[in-house]
């Protein structure tokens, strides 16, 4: 569940990586790394490509309850 202050992140080809929190992104933002794509709801866009991003696996289950 994401907390209320984070901030959400875009790769350079504007894909969602995730979620980050804003001490982080204040970091980013203030060595040049990132640029604020969206003040509402803030999100960062990354200047230059991040090689460790997360990757969701999506599991469904076939099985019915009685």
């Amino acid at each position: 569940m994401l907390n209320r202050n984070s901030v959400f992140v875009l790769d350079t080809n504007q894909i969602p990586c995730g979620s980050i929190h804003p001490g982080k992104a204040r970091k980013l933002l203030s060595e040049g790394k990132a640029a604020v794509s969206r003040k509402y709801p803030f999100t960062i866009i990354l200047k230059e490509k991040s090689q460790s991003t997360k990757k969701y696996r999506l599991w469904l289950s076939n099985w019915r309850y009685c």
